[in-house]
């Protein structure tokens, strides 16, 4: 008789930023990049430029032991969002002694993608060679997204809440999504719902008596059907209301399609 084999423990998800770019003009367009068909997850996904933190860049978050710090928004989740952008589109969203975006050559930012990616240089002393300074201003609203962190969140400010939902009350500043499954379908789409903040999130006490926090949370009528069986990793991704989601199950799949649903 073999032995079970242990259970890997659950690794501490890393701390991510990610840039939404919009365009001054109210457009309703938003930055997103393809990733390659052959990427070992998530391929062929359009995304927002991000990713993880990095100590050398960006500087130190506070360690899982202090999660209310450690969710809160400060400048190492901002300078990685702008160094993500850069890294992976050539976009730098930083601003020179004039107050205005810095025009770059491209010779010199071809170079300093590589060089900051490598870990040859910080970002923020090839900045000062360039004469720049990351836009790291806060530019409400923002959205934080705990866990998972690739899948969502090109459509999520699309959706409003009821207002008799407690998430209505919640300003888009302060929302906090990590998708909870609501639904498994026997075709392979799943249903995720964008009310939960997380476990992690939800265990957060505002002070050490253990009083309830402050109400965290998401969207409440709006939810993702998603493939999850397609081999390359999510496919044929829709944001359905939730009521819809629930309740029919064809939504998602190629053609299909909800009065007043898929965004």
């Amino acid at each position: 008789m073999s032995k079970a084999q242990a259970k890997k423990p659950v690794p501490e998800p890393s701390p991510s930023s990610r840039k939404q770019r919009h365009p001054r003009l109210p457009t309703n367009q938003i930055l997103l990049l393809h990733r390659v068909r052959t990427s070992t997850s998530f391929a062929s996904a359009h995304v927002f430029p991000g990713g993880n933190l990095d100590d050398l860049h960006d500087g130190a978050v506070a360690s899982p032991q202090d999660p209310a710090a450690r969710h809160a928004d400060g400048p190492a989740y901002r300078l990685a969002a702008v160094r993500e952008c850069f890294e992976e589109s050539g976009i730098l969203l930083a601003r020179g002694p004039h107050g205005r975006l810095v025009d770059v050559d491209p010779a010199v930012r071809d170079e300093g993608r590589r060089k900051v990616h490598r870990g040859e240089v910080k970002f923020g002393d090839w900045l000062k060679s360039v004469g720049a300074t990351a836009d790291v201003a806060p530019r409400p609203p923002r959205l934080h997204l705990p866990h998972p962190r690739h899948l969502l969140p090109a459509f999520l400010l699309f959706s409003v809440a009821p207002a008799h939902h407690p998430t209505a009350a919640i300003p888009w500043a302060e929302k906090i999504i990590s998708p909870k499954v609501l639904k498994v379908r026997d075709d392979g789409y799943v249903v995720l719902g964008l009310h939960s903040p997380g476990a992690e999130v939800e265990a957060i006490q505002d002070n050490a008596s253990g009083s309830p926090a402050t109400p965290r949370g998401g969207l409440h009528d709006a939810a993702v059907v998603v493939n999850l069986k397609v081999k390359g990793g999510p496919w044929n991704l829709g944001v359905f209301s939730r009521q819809d989601a629930l309740r029919s199950d064809d939504l998602g799949v190629a053609g299909a399609s909800a009065k007043g649903g898929k965004l």
